[in-house]
């Protein structure tokens, strides 16, 4: 069985039934209890099958949904073509209906009765003499007179295996999702009794998208099912009754990968199948759908590979198969394994190509059990061609690369060419090609970083000048002081050898050909590897401000950045950078050199030569200084180092410094809308992870203690957040005075705006009382409630009013929830304060209510 679009059969063709034998025999065996030979009455029908595979994909169950839909509406339509209506009598009908009851055809009962002038006995008369019997027997001529029996009694079916693979092949994916095997499968079933059984191992699979392979979800199982039907409460036959019996143990295998891949499919086909539903609502509803039905359309082939070049040369790759016991081990193997005609895709820096390792077939999937592995093998322009590297599963790899001047390598060593293979949508695998060198602007400006291999350039010369005899160690590390002092990130040795030294003395650098300097641009925080020609050259970097005007640009920094003196893995060297510009502005920012988990460079060459450093870098550029705001209202800065700088900062941004000088102290006031007297927070030149207190100051003289801590992120330890649509005013408990940053408004409305607060005594209880504002009841005199603490929970007050002509109190009553904050605000207490009881109005009209105790109405709008 395939699927197909039509008028493309050839291309589209997909299997849904592999080709299979299936052998099918009646036979006979004794009832139960009786092995007569002459007593053989159970018929059985046999059915033999070696090895039954089925595959099942998304797009099929969606074309065998629409086709079962599409019946009722054929069925619809060939009963509204009802045939041309007979005309003729009632009796003459019913007379033709038992001539054609002995076994004649419609058309020589009607001629009978016609010439027999209606007359029965002789037209049935006639008919005997005249017209040939059909053959057909007169029980099957009856209409609606029931069926025929079938000619057996019990089935049997019996399989090596039954495979049934579901494929995903939604949207951006065409990968098997799981597979239900059943082997040695026995199944019976009476037709009579409606019972049966059945015996099998049963096993079940998912398959790893990122290690492309598979997993198992139910390990074998050997189980029998057995099945009858039993009497009801209605004493009929209608109750199913299924018995399960294993000797082994039902073993699952639930993993954080499968969960994630339920998940993840979940998702897509639902949303995919609901589409489709709306669409075909829409349609069966007469509205108009621009655009193809889903079923019909033919669906672009998906393609498992792509290979990104990020190396910043050209890059040529050829895919390989290559069976698990076949493993190559040199790149000549690799080359001469190839077909003589074998063509090298070439990719072009920075551009993606997609790829497959094999053409597209009708048989999907049926390879994915084998173990093969899919390899690349790539060739950089400039380099030789490296040994492949197999990108079946996501991680990073990497493998070393000569260059195609001998002379060259001896000097730089080889290069590390990194793949970097990530999943890329639900299935596809992005296989990255690129350096091991990575620079990651974490500063809010983008940056131009440029790439000078001028002392690269002028060091390999110098060194092929037949003045030198790189035997000698002494001039190799003399020169070799002289390109690190250059700033250079090259450490050279060498033996040559006398090809070598020809070559070098004829000028052959072809390498180094238009590969002096070149200029990068890195948006803010993106990460972009360092070309591969360029993993050795003297780095230096500027900020591209938006903000400043043509001509005053900062030029490159004062120095250079130097990764090679990081050796070994989880090291981080941290440096300060400066750029100047034209008007003297400075810019401070700072490098963080680490390592990657890059086995540890070898020396290569004669014994006490210098050790190669390859790149296995990551260079992150910080600003010198990040203020966050995690405060619900705007906070202002002042940098008293650094004349006339101010600046705000929004709720929840953060900002960085960039004139500050951290190698000395810095001192950075801050102030509030509410707080204008600052509080000052001191950043030693040292300074390491802390939390400080700071407090400022409202107009009133009172004190709300901030939190800093570097990098420096003000935090407030409590929100007060008011949502019972009352102004409530609170005070630390023990304390004369309310809390800071209320005023004679919050007496009146309630405050929208969270409230900032602190305890400003610690030598008093550390819990808070409210009150209602003096202005809600002008005449009368609110009550603090009982002390309340801010710790995690949920509690009750009231808060009460008493009234000056001795009536009875009014009271309020509203829950306190305090809940700590998450992710950045987890320094944070928030206390929600909420009515007790809230009422929301779901119907379409505008409601009213009456508060029985005030006697007062107040309108709820609809919705």
């Amino acid at each position: 069985m395939f699927s197909c679009v039509l008028g493309m059969e050839e291309e589209t063709a997909l299997s849904i039934i592999d080709p299979v034998t299936v052998n099918m025999e009646v036979s006979r065996r004794a009832t139960k209890g009786d092995v007569s030979p002459d007593k053989l009455s159970d018929r059985i029908l046999e059915v033999q099958i070696h090895n039954l595979s089925v595959r099942l994909s998304y797009h099929d169950m969606r074309m065998f949904i629409r086709i079962l839909n599409s019946l009722p509406k054929q069925t619809r339509w060939a009963r509204s073509q009802d045939p041309i209506q007979d005309c003729r009598p009632a009796n003459i009908r019913h007379q033709m209906n038992k001539l054609s009851a002995l076994g004649f055809h419609f058309d020589d009962c009607e001629a009978a009765l016609e010439r027999c002038n209606g007359q029965l006995d002789d037209a049935a008369l006639w008919l005997t003499q005249n017209a040939v019997p059909a053959d057909c027997s007169a029980k099957d001529n009856l209409a609606n007179e029931g069926q025929a029996n079938l000619s057996f009694d019990i089935i049997h079916v019996n399989t090596n295996c039954l495979r049934v693979c579901v494929i995903d092949d939604c949207r951006d994916a065409d990968v098997p999702l799981f597979e239900l095997s059943l082997s040695q499968l026995f199944l019976e079933q009476e037709l009579r009794g409606r019972s049966g059984r059945t015996k099998c191992v049963l096993a079940s699979d998912y398959y790893n998208r990122v290690l492309s392979g598979w997993e198992p979800f139910i390990e074998p199982w050997r189980c029998e099912v057995s099945w009858e039907h039993g009497l009801s409460q209605a004493l009929s036959k209608n109750r199913l009754q299924v018995v399960v019996t294993a000797q082994d143990i039902l073993n699952l295998n639930i993993t954080s990968t499968l969960v994630e891949l339920y998940k993840n499919v979940k998702n897509n086909w639902t949303q995919d199948y609901y589409n489709l539903s709306t669409r075909d609502r829409n349609e069966n509803s007469g509205s108009k759908v621009l655009g193809s039905p889903p079923g019909y359309k033919r669906r672009s082939p998906f393609v498992p590979f792509a290979l990104r070049n990020n190396t910043g040369s050209k890059v040529w790759f050829t895919p390989i198969i290559t069976p698990t016991d076949k493993v190559f081990e040199s790149v000549r193997e690799v080359l001469q394994s190839l077909n003589v005609d074998e063509s090298w895709e070439v990719v072009s820096p920075g551009e993606t190509m997609p790829f497959t390792f094999q053409g597209s077939g009708k048989a999907r999937h049926q390879d994915t059990h084998k173990l093969r592995l899919h390899q690349l093998s790539v060739k950089v322009d400039g380099w030789e061609a490296i040994s492949s590297v197999s990108v079946d599963k996501v991680g990073v790899y990497f493998r070393q690369a000569n260059t195609e001047e001998r002379f060259t390598t001896q000097v730089v060593g080889p290069a590390r060419v990194v793949f970097e293979v990530t999943l890329e949508g639900s299935a596809r695998k992005l296989v990255t090609v690129r350096s091991a060198l990575l620079l990651s602007n974490q500063l809010e400006d983008s940056v131009e970083v440029k790439l000078d291999n001028g002392s690269l350039i002028s060091t390999i010369s110098e060194l092929g000048s037949p003045n030198y005899n790189l035997n000698d160690i002494s001039v190799v590390w003399s020169i070799l002081d002289k390109g690190s002092n250059q700033g250079g990130n090259v450490a050279f040795l060498s033996r040559t050898d006398p090809e070598t030294n020809d070559r070098r003395n004829k000028g052959e650098t072809s390498w180094l050909t238009d590969r002096s300097t070149k200029y990068l641009q890195v948006s803010p925080g993106g990460v972009v590897p360092i070309p591969l020609s360029h993993v050795m050259a003297t780095m230096f970097v500027r900020p591209i401000v938006k903000t400043q005007h043509p001509g005053d640009g900062y030029v490159f920094c004062n120095k250079p950045i130097f990764w090679g003196r990081v050796t070994q893995p989880g090291d981080v060297l941290e440096e300060t950078m400066q750029c100047h510009s034209n008007k003297d502005y400075k810019y401070r920012f700072c490098t963080a050199v680490s390592r990657d988990n890059y086995p540890p460079d070898r020396p290569v060459g004669i014994l006490g030569s210098p050790l190669i450093i390859q790149p296995a870098h990551t260079i992150t550029l910080l600003p010198p200084i990040t203020v966050a705001n995690l405060l619900p209202c705007d906070l202002y800065y002042t940098v008293r180092e650094v004349g006339g700088l101010v600046g705000r900062i929004k709720p929840g941004l953060s900002t960085a410094i960039h004139q500050v000088n951290i190698e000395s102290s810095v001192e950075l006031n801050f102030h509030l809308d509410n707080f204008p007297q600052s509080g000052s927070l001191v950043v030693p030149p040292s300074a390491t992870s802390s939390n400080h207190l700071f407090k400022v100051h409202d107009s009133l003289g009172r004190r709300l203690f901030l939190h800093g801590s570097i990098s420096v992120s003000v935090s407030a330890p409590f929100w007060l957040v008011n949502k019972t649509a009352l102004p409530v005013v609170f005070r630390q408990e023990g304390v004369p005075e309310t809390a800071a940053g209320q005023f004679e408004e919050h007496e009146t409305a309630r405050m929208v705006a969270p409230l900032l607060f602190s305890f400003s005594d610690s030598e008093a209880s550390h819990t808070l009382v409210a009150r209602v504002g003096n202005k809600l009841h002008p005449e009368d005199i609110p009550q603090f409630c009982q002390p309340f603490h801010l710790q995690k929970g949920v509690q009750v007050r009231r808060l009460r009013v008493s009234l000056r002509d001795s009536r009875p109190d009014i009271m309020y009553e509203f829950g306190i929830d305090v809940r700590p904050g998450r992710g950045r605000y987890r320094n944070t207490n928030i206390v929600i304060l909420s009515p007790k009881f809230q009422l929301h109005n779901k119907i379409n009209n505008a409601t009213k209510i009456l508060k029985q105790a005030e006697q007062r109405t107040k309108n709820i709008k609809a919705g």
